[in-house]
């Protein structure tokens, strides 16, 4: 029997949504990521943590996920997946999906930029302030909005 990571752990049991026990986790690494961060001698797997009864598969998770450009995904420690209410959500640096193939809906795209950049405003800023909120933003938001 393997060992559940934290964050891991933490998501199943607080939302209930998979016992412990009941997790698979497996390290992935994309060459991407590993070209990117050969000199910088950074971590290059992202932890992928499944619930036996997710509906979806390991292998369609880590190729979609692999679709968000590495600069992004570099951002993202854990991807997880559960059978549950029909979600996705950002943790610190963990996106929790729950139940979309069991919906018939995939996780497109758009889905994970979405929830990559909850994690970019939520936790790459100081605190309190999310990005948005912050001078840099707003500044470059307004020059944008007025063709500058």
């Amino acid at each position: 029997m393997g060992h559940v990571p934290k964050p891991c752990y933490d998501t199943a049991v607080a939302n209930s949504y998979c016992d412990p026990h009941d997790i698979d986790v497996w390290d992935v690494t994309y060459i991407d990521n590993i070209r990117l961060n050969f000199w910088k001698r950074c971590k290059v797997s992202k932890l992928f943590c499944q619930c036996i009864s997710s509906p979806t598969t390991i292998e369609i998770l880590a190729t979609d996920f692999g679709k968000v450009p590495v600069k992004a995904r570099q951002w993202i420690d854990t991807v997880s997946s559960y059978p549950g209410p029909k979600a996705a959500q950002p943790g610190t640096a963990e996106i929790t999906l729950t139940s979309f193939r069991r919906l018939r809906r995939k996780v497109t795209l758009s889905v994970w930029f979405h929830e990559v950049a909850h994690s970019l405003d939520c936790w790459t800023t100081p605190r309190p302030a999310k990005l948005p909120e912050t001078f840099c933003y707003r500044d470059a938001l307004t020059t944008l909005m007025h063709g500058g």
